[in-house]
């Protein structure tokens, strides 16, 4: 198997990429999936440690082991620092 990461031809603006999953090469190509990818979420795609860990989050949110924090609010009129 094999997973391809191509621009959108019909995305003047390139705001997202396709992730092609193909089983086999040449003419026994298969294809498996294909999916879009908003460009911003490319580099999650192209970084297999950080995917791993939002994989890994998911599943624990998944199985309920999440522990609240509690409300982070009183910090949303802070201001960012660059």
């Amino acid at each position: 198997m094999a997973t391809l990461i191509c621009p959108v031809m019909s995305d003047p603006l390139c705001t997202s990429v396709k992730k092609i999953t193909v089983s086999g090469w040449g003419a026994g190509t298969t294809l498996v999936a294909a999916e879009y990818i908003p460009r911003p979420e490319l580099w999650l795609w192209k970084n297999p440690s950080a995917l791993a860990s939002v994989r890994r989050g998911l599943r624990q949110m998944a199985e309920g082991k999440v522990v609240s924090l509690g409300s982070f609010a009183e910090f949303a009129d802070l201001p960012v620092e660059d």
